[in-house]
């Protein structure tokens, strides 16, 4: 009883939308939705608004059918794919699965390795232990950690580095006040041309407002925001 009542009261709101936008779909479209972008007129409405509420309902009883699975069906599930568990057991697996790492993560690791063509195990992962999912999920981390590192360096010397410029610049010019720098930063005074500098502005205006507005409560920044704008 549910279900029907779900499934009408999606049909009623997929007609509310047809209703507001269906004048307007684009004639660029009919090769991909040809059964309801012909012309718009009142004889044909009610027919090609029916093919529409179906095309969308199908598409999304088609889509949203993948079942949830136990750990111990991903593991059968892997084992159908041709994943092995002979260098680590299919308990320690279990356990890795949940208490370590999540299957999509590990199982990511999968499209390093090639898959038998022909013969009966046609489809399945070749020479594929579980255990080399996980080394290769540890490696991963591991890079990432030392990426984090070298860019958290990058980011203070570069930082340190702006810095000294607008110095020097201050120094050897007195034309900088600190705050020309920024200037020319939202003009982008070597990129974008003179005509165009008005708009691009404006545009970056309503970034940075977007932003400010985004981060005004947010615990780290509420105090400089609020002193500044």
């Amino acid at each position: 009883m549910i279900s029907y009542a779900v499934t009408g009261l999606l049909r009623f709101l997929m007609v509310l939308i047809a209703v507001q936008y269906y004048p307007f779909i684009s004639p660029q479209y009919t090769n991909y939705e040809a059964p309801f972008v012909k012309a718009f007129t009142l004889k044909n409405y009610v027919t090609q608004l029916i093919i529409l509420i179906d095309y969308f309902t199908s598409r999304s009883q088609t889509t949203l059918k993948k079942p949830m699975k136990t750990v111990d069906q991903l593991i059968a599930h892997m084992k159908n794919k041709g994943v092995r568990f002979s260098v680590i057991s299919e308990t320690d697996a279990k356990l890795h699965l949940d208490k370590h790492n999540n299957y999509f993560k590990l199982t990511s690791y999968r499209k390093n390795y090639t898959k038998i063509t022909t013969g009966p195990n046609a489809g399945q992962y070749e020479n594929l232990e579980f255990a080399h999912l996980i080394e290769l999920a540890r490696l991963d981390t591991e890079i990432r950690h030392i990426l984090l590192q070298m860019t958290l360096d990058i980011e203070h010397f570069m930082k340190v580095a702006l810095i000294k410029a607008v110095e020097d610049r201050m120094a050897n010019n007195g034309d900088e006040d600190g705050y020309k720098v920024i200037e020319g930063y939202l003009l982008a005074d070597d990129i974008i041309p003179i005509s165009d500098r008005a708009q691009a502005m404006a545009k970056r205006n309503r970034q940075f407002a977007q932003k400010i507005n985004q981060n005004k409560h947010n615990p780290y920044c509420e105090g400089l925001i609020n002193r500044y704008s």
